[in-house]
């Protein structure tokens, strides 16, 4: 879910400030060890002129003394950085719409035989431990560190003299599951921005995916799965629920997901749309612009296409138990090379730091 990179799609301009500018300067983007009483560390970009990153693509002419000073590496850590802290409400709003329609939808999909039509779908079920999942839904609350320092991460254009933060702390997101029995469990894809870096290695999943489906680095997937009976100290930030928000009970939401034929031939004053952006504006607390809805019905359709590829094959039957990483992928780019470049259009754009012809 949270390898979206400037290189995905090209809806709309990128909403993140040093991806729509060169940098100037950055503090290293690495892990902090702390303690529960640590005080967050705070960092500031100083951005420059105007640069679109995702027409470009060239490290040297985003990041120019970066590239000198931090090398490689430290260029590919940052840009993956600020990739992961775009769109966060309107990914995790996307993927729950995309469990609740692949998972339990038992409405008519098209058939592969196009004389047939329409037939009913296979259905399925998520559980935990043998026990059905009852509920899930989005929460929205705080994070707070723990074993790592928490670490919040401002951009300063000092043309315009205006300080923009992406990533709030004190108002993130993750996916809750509660089960029959009454088990609560949390899927937090979304707090690697802040400090938390432990990724599920998903290569397994990936190579049997279409190229077509994948992105940079997406065999590596950012990911904090916790019980409510987890140790506390099992997890090194503690995730503070204020609000929750049922996408599995949302009646109102089964609506908005009733076929497949899905999301760019429906009209936009159509129902199931409106559905969907009175959730968001629920979930977020603000208006929903196109652009917003736009991103939501591209990553909800994403993901629903990778799902229904996951659960036709009956492929999670294959997995073994995930490996976790708790390094950063381009700590050792020779190394991890092979693995960068799943989902890379342009190779050398993840592994060299080539130089172009833009001053």
């Amino acid at each position: 879910m949270r390898n979206v990179t400037p290189h995905n799609h090209n809806l709309h301009p990128l909403p993140h400030p040093a991806l729509s500018h060169k940098i100037v300067k950055s503090p290293p983007v690495v892990v902090k060890r702390g303690s529960p009483a640590d005080q967050p560390v705070h960092h500031t970009v100083t951005l420059g002129g105007p640069h679109e990153v995702r027409k470009t693509s060239t490290l040297e002419t985003w990041w120019r003394s970066g590239l000198r000073t931090h090398g490689i590496a430290g260029c590919l850590k940052l840009l993956q950085h600020c990739s992961r802290e775009l769109r966060i409400p309107e990914v995790v709003i996307a993927t729950c719409l995309a469990l609740l329609a692949e998972v339990y939808s038992t409405y008519i999909s098209l058939d592969d035989d196009e004389s047939v039509g329409f037939k009913p779908r296979p259905c399925f079920r998520l559980e935990h431990g043998h026990s059905p999942i009852a509920d899930f839904g989005i929460s929205q609350g705080k994070i707070q560190a723990r074993a790592n320092r928490l670490q919040t991460w401002t951009y300063y254009d000092p043309k315009t003299n205006t300080r923009t933060m992406v990533c709030d702390p004190n108002r993130h997101y993750w996916i809750y599951f509660k089960t029959v029995s009454g088990h609560e469990l949390t899927l937090d894809c979304c707090s690697f921005s802040f400090g938390m870096e432990t990724c599920v290695d998903a290569s397994e999943v990936v190579e049997k995916l279409p190229p077509s489906v994948c992105v940079p680095g997406c065999s590596r997937v950012p990911a904090y799965f916790r019980s409510s009976t987890d140790p506390i100290d099992k997890f090194p930030y503690d995730l503070i629920e204020e609000k929750r928000f049922s996408v599995m009970q949302n009646t109102r939401l089964h609506k908005a997901i009733a076929t497949d034929i899905y999301p760019v031939n429906i009209p936009r004053d159509s129902e199931e749309i409106k559905i969907i952006r009175e959730f968001a504006e629920q979930v977020t607390g603000k208006t929903c612009t196109e652009a917003d809805m736009e991103i939501i019905l591209w990553w909800r359709s994403h993901g629903s296409g990778i799902l229904r590829l996951v659960l036709s094959g009956r492929r999670w039957l294959e997995w073994g138990k995930p490996k976790l990483h708790s390094k950063n992928l381009y700590d050792n780019i020779e190394k991890n090379r092979a693995e960068i470049l799943k989902g890379a259009k342009d190779p050398k754009v993840y592994v060299t730091g080539f130089s172009s012809d833009e001053d």
